[in-house]
């Protein structure tokens, strides 16, 4: 048996990408203590599994592929930035979405459940949409922090037409994330067959 971590999580499109990028760049140039993020790792996590028989993803592909096309597809806004923990010393700096979807909600919940026969179970956590900035690695001045909060994050909207389910993994030692699959969203699996051909 095979095993790789895997998780899922809705991909960003290039603008945003950009946008988290000026973010960082104003940042990047005050502490040599907390680690950016490379821009083309990020996504925001919907489900992560962890350790994942590879079986599993052609086992449930065609199901989640069905399941997926149910969901309706929606809009996503990110405009505010934060950290975790909200108490005590600061470990991740993110930017996160004030008003969570309907649509996103279910796909959240729905993905709890369907993996709950696998052994996964997170049922009692809760949505919260982010985008992971950078990890705080050692001591960093709270002014900073203050200032990251309050940083005016440009209001852009998105929409989210699919989810991606990534393997992390390392190649020649470089976090990667590998799409392994993904399930549009508002297709079922007429449309998707000729969505291929």
């Amino acid at each position: 048996m095979k095993t790789i971590r895997t998780f899922f999580a809705v991909p960003l499109p290039e603008q945003i990408i950009f946008e988290m990028s000026r973010i960082q760049k104003y940042f990047s140039k005050y502490n040599a203590s907390i680690k950016w993020i490379n821009p083309n790792n990020m996504h925001i996590t919907m489900k992560f599994l962890g350790k994942t028989d590879s079986s599993l993803i052609d086992k449930t592909s065609d199901e989640l592929t069905s399941r997926f096309g149910e969901f309706t597809r929606f809009k996503l806004q990110l405009n505010y930035n934060g950290y975790f923990p909200s108490r005590g010393k600061p470990r991740i700096l993110w930017t996160g979405i004030e008003e969570i979807p309907r649509q996103m909600k279910q796909i959240f919940y729905f993905l709890n459940g369907y993996f709950t026969k696998y052994s996964y179970d997170e049922s009692g956590k809760q949505l919260s949409p982010h985008i992971t900035q950078a990890r705080i690695k050692g001591r960093v001045d709270r002014d900073l922090i203050s200032q990251f909060k309050s940083f005016q994050v440009e209001p852009l909207e998105f929409n989210v037409e699919k989810i991606v389910w990534f393997e992390s993994t390392h190649i020649n030692n470089v976090l990667t994330y590998v799409p392994l699959r993904e399930f549009f969203l508002g297709i079922n699996s007429n449309q998707l067959r000729k969505f291929y051909h």
